[in-house]
């Protein structure tokens, strides 16, 4: 049996698990009333946990190399993401220490994975320690902060997963296709409950491992072929350029960055919308599509890398123009 199977039939039996066990013991449900918060019903946000359940236990059957220490790796974020999804109280100060000791763990045990060619300067190793923290922890952070729709987050990370195993079979990367397998499988159910039936959500846990793992696998990816450093930048586009712009426009308003609203794109786009997760989503994801049809196409050059990043930048600034008018 295929493995990409297997994940997603192991997925499947965590996910109705969880669905079913968390209101039943009324535990990871959803409750609070935040500012970001789109929907009504007290919904399971334990996500993270079947995904993570499951690429523990396939990722270190099927690769017996890099999955034990990836797993390691990942388990400070999952437990910080499962604290906050249990208690919903953990500052971001706790699950900041933990994303940091996670990103630690990774450039102890990928000591060869250090980002140190940005396209444009090349770091010191030192310097790009410091650079593959910070960002392993920044694209971390991003991916929570999208996730305010139903498939958003966890469509964008299929998208990435999916692209990023094209790229490995293209150039040979046969260590990393198992993990990659594991990863859309077990990923593919959880978006189908979250998208089309609204069964669960991926709480912390699930935004920040999905991050995570994205970070880590596009470097792994990148550093292993020949493809431009600048592919996670126009790959990520969406998680890295919200989060960035976001962090500005709540200085610029005087606000705290790190405190949630409802002014970001996807919100902007679902009000829009009228209220529409499905319309909001899928048009996220048909950019996104097209983001990593570029990327396939392109992935060796980095001049059309770079110019995709700008383009994108200047269609972002618009649209979310016509989107606040409207609103």
């Amino acid at each position: 049996m295929p493995l990409l199977i297997k994940s997603f039939l192991l997925s499947f039996i965590l996910h109705l698990a969880t669905i079913y066990l968390c209101p039943k013991f009324k535990i990871c449900l959803d409750t609070s009333l935040k500012p970001q918060r789109v929907h009504k019903k007290s919904i399971p946000r334990a996500g993270g946990f079947p995904i993570f359940l499951s690429f523990l236990v396939l990722a270190f059957l099927k690769s017996p190399f890099l999955g034990p220490k990836l797993i390691f790796c990942s388990l400070p974020i999952f437990i910080g993401g499962f604290l906050e999804d249990i208690t919903q109280k953990l500052s971001y100060k706790h699950r900041f220490a933990f994303m940091f000791l996670a990103t630690l763990f990774f450039v102890y045990f990928f000591k060869n994975f250090i980002v140190t060619d940005l396209g444009f300067i090349n770091l010191t190793y030192p310097l790009g320690i410091v650079f593959t923290i910070f960002a392993l922890i920044g694209i971390t952070n991003a991916f929570n902060l999208i996730d305010g729709i139903n498939g958003l987050t966890s469509g964008l990370t299929l998208q990435i997963f999916l692209t990023l195993w094209l790229l490995s079979m293209e150039n040979s990367l046969d260590t990393y296709l198992p993990l990659l397998e594991i990863l859309i499988g077990s990923t593919l159910v959880f978006f189908i409950f979250n998208f089309f039936f609204n069964k669960i959500f991926l709480g912390d846990s699930g935004s920040y491992l999905l991050g995570f793992l994205s970070g880590v696998l596009t470097i792994f990816v990148v550093k292993s072929s020949s493809a431009s450093p600048w592919v996670p930048m126009v790959l990520m586009f969406y998680p890295i350029w919200e989060t960035l712009f976001s962090i500005f426009r709540r200085l610029k308003d005087g606000k705290n960055p790190f405190l949630p609203d409802r002014e970001h794109f996807h919100h902007l786009l679902y009000e829009f919308f009228e209220s529409s997760h499905f319309k909001t989503t899928t048009v996220l994801l048909l950019v996104q599509g097209l983001i990593s049809l570029v990327v396939i196409k392109f992935y060796k050059n980095t001049a059309i890398l770079i110019s995709t990043f700008v383009s994108l930048i200047m269609l972002y600034f618009l649209t979310y123009k016509i989107l606040k008018k409207k609103g």
